[in-house]
């Protein structure tokens, strides 16, 4: 693997990812204040029921990205100009379905926000969500080229300034108009803004000329079977992930939708830090495989996998530990939930990290086609588990979490490894070990949660911080102890040495 590369693209990753959404809280600070919980609810709403029609993508950029790996290796510009061309109408047919699907949703709206009257407002402010995610598909294919190119550092670079620049105009709109209209105007003109800057860059510095290049059978092929396999993907992922806005709302209220997201900014903050750092590495792990043998795969993936249990295990701890003070003292202790649901939320997390090991594997092999399976029945376990504990059980947000973790220890925890171990990585004793001892640090961690998580009556800074620290250096410490005392962790710093 380009270590180097990876780790240069990781790092630039996690530095913009951190900053735009630092900036993120304090949008949302702003929000909550200016226009309320209930709007807070219907964007988070809006974001859901977007995510669930924006499944027509079937995950397009991972699947294009694998398929440029091998034109960029042997700089083929004919074949990378021809399959951009290519990528660019697949996009735009995207974009149509989305736009048409959407139009659609529109007479289910009083049928989705449960309690409340779809004015013709609301029913504006949606139509703009919906350009917005019509209009990441512009110049997308030029995206997709500097991921495949390894050149993420780039896209995060723009997409980082562009973000500052809006969430910065978002919060000056906010408190000068209180306009949900205006901050979602914002976020349009951002989206083309982010888009031409990627056409720029990619125009000036990258010679594409014109091809009459003819796009291969073969390379078509994989493009569909990949994309099947990334649209059961992207199902399986918006009902367990994306689902639970929509279910929120429809069985309780917007207020209720607005709480459950404060949290879910946090965890998702987390996700997206963690999974594009890690995704950066995803183009110098595509490239490196087509030259390892069994056994060079095997000992990469472990190591690889194992970083990523480091990672995974050490946020779930430190949010955890810190998520409820957090909440209480940054938008007030009526907005925090309890010890079950924190816990639930938690586990839920630490599942969505671990999990991206095999997942960026997948990926890199071009192996979504092989795991088609696994999302639908994850989807199909999630949803009927949900809609079981919220019909029957009146359980509401518990009975959502707990059908999350039921579908992903009935099919994540061991379908997606499975995909990888056969095709081109071998099982070991060592993965189990692993998990095994990863497993005792999360017991223990819980076990401590119950013991001290409950929160004061007096919430100040001091004592956050204080605790926060603690808590955080605990965790850390435990991590370390059991990385470093690992063949995969004495390898991975002997190969960090190296360069």
């Amino acid at each position: 693997m380009n270590i180097k590369k990876g780790i240069t693209n990781s790092w630039t990753m996690l530095a913009t990812t951190t900053l735009t959404l630092l900036l993120m809280f304090l949008q949302r600070s702003f929000f909550i204040r200016n226009l309320g919980e209930t709007a807070l609810g219907l964007n988070s709403l809006f974001n859901s029921i977007l995510s669930a029609i924006s499944i027509a993508d079937v995950g397009l950029d991972t699947v294009l990205v694998f398929v440029l790996f091998k034109p960029l290796e042997e700089r083929n510009s004919d074949k990378i100009t021809a399959l951009l061309n290519f990528i660019k109408k697949i996009y735009l047919s995207v974009a149509a379905i989305i736009f048409i699907v959407g139009l659609i949703v529109i007479p289910l709206l009083p049928y989705i926000i449960h309690g409340r009257n779809v004015t013709r407002y609301v029913v504006i402010i949606y139509l703009l969500y919906l350009v917005n995610t019509i209009l990441t598909y512009t110049f997308a294919e030029y995206r997709v080229f500097l991921n495949a190119n390894q050149q993420s550092y780039v896209v995060s670079i723009v997409t980082a300034i562009v973000t500052v620049l809006m969430t910065l105009l978002q919060i000056i709109a906010l408190v000068v108009f209180k306009s949900f209209v205006v901050f979602e105007l914002i976020q349009i003109l951002a989206t083309v803004a982010m888009g031409v800057c990627f056409w720029i860059y990619v125009r000036k510095r990258v010679s594409l000329k014109k091809s009459n290049v003819v796009i291969s059978s073969a390379d078509k092929k994989t493009i569909l079977m990949n994309g099947i396999g990334g649209l059961s993907n992207r199902i399986g992922t918006f009902v367990v992930f994306g689902s639970d806005s929509v279910l929120l709302s429809i069985f309780s209220n917007l207020v209720n939708v607005a709480r459950y997201s404060n949290y879910m900014m946090i965890i998702n903050a987390a996700v997206s830090i963690v999974m594009k750092s890690v995704s950066a590495m995803m183009p110098s792990i595509g490239h490196q495989v087509v030259q390892q043998d069994s056994a060079e795969r095997t000992t990469m993936f472990e190591t690889f996998n194992h970083v990523i249990f480091s990672i995974s295990f050490t946020i779930f701890g430190i949010f955890l530990l810190n998520v409820n003070y957090f909440i209480g003292l940054w938008i007030g202790k009526n907005q925090i939930l309890n010890m079950g649901i924190t816990t639930l939320l938690s586990v839920n997390l630490l599942i969505r990290l671990a999990r991206l090991g095999p997942l960026n594997y997948i990926d890199a092999l071009g192996l979504q086609w092989q795991q088609r399976w696994k999302p639908i029945v994850e989807a199909v376990v999630n949803l009927t588990a949900s809609l079981l504990l919220l019909s029957f059980f009146k359980l509401g947000l518990l009975g959502i979490l707990l059908g999350t973790l039921i579908s992903n220890l009935t099919t994540v925890v061991w379908m997606e490894p499975k995909v990888v171990f056969q095709n081109g990585v071998d099982l070991s004793r060592n993965y189990f070990v692993i998990v095994i001892r990863f497993l005792i640090l999360v017991v223990a961690c819980l076990g401590f949660y119950f013991y001290f998580g409950n929160i004061p009556s007096k919430l100040t800074v001091p004592d956050f911080i204080m605790r926060g620290f603690i808590s955080s250096i605990i965790v850390i410490m435990l991590t370390m102890i059991e990385f470093l005392t690992s063949k995969d962790g004495i390898g991975f710093l002997k190969k960090l040495k190296k360069g």
